[in-house]
């Protein structure tokens, strides 16, 4: 399943919390986001993975090649 190897891979790469769908109930989401949001570092940490893992040029560099390849 795509959804859990993205989350996985994000977790893995300190740029998520993976909660299992298993395992997710309000009282669980509830408690995971208030942790994070008590524990700056944690928090901190969570974003600079996301930002060295982001790529914010994706969608234009998909675009730009769809079009190549259309030949526009």
């Amino acid at each position: 399943d795509h959804q859990r190897a993205t989350a996985g891979a994000l977790a893995d790469a300190g740029a998520a919390v993976m909660l299992p769908q298993s395992q997710l109930s309000v009282d669980r989401l509830d408690e995971t986001v208030r942790a994070l949001l008590a524990d700056d570092q944690r928090f901190a940490s969570l974003a600079e993975g996301a930002r060295a893992r982001g790529r914010p040029e994706a969608a234009e560099t998909i675009a730009r090649r769809i079009a190549s390849i259309v030949g526009g």
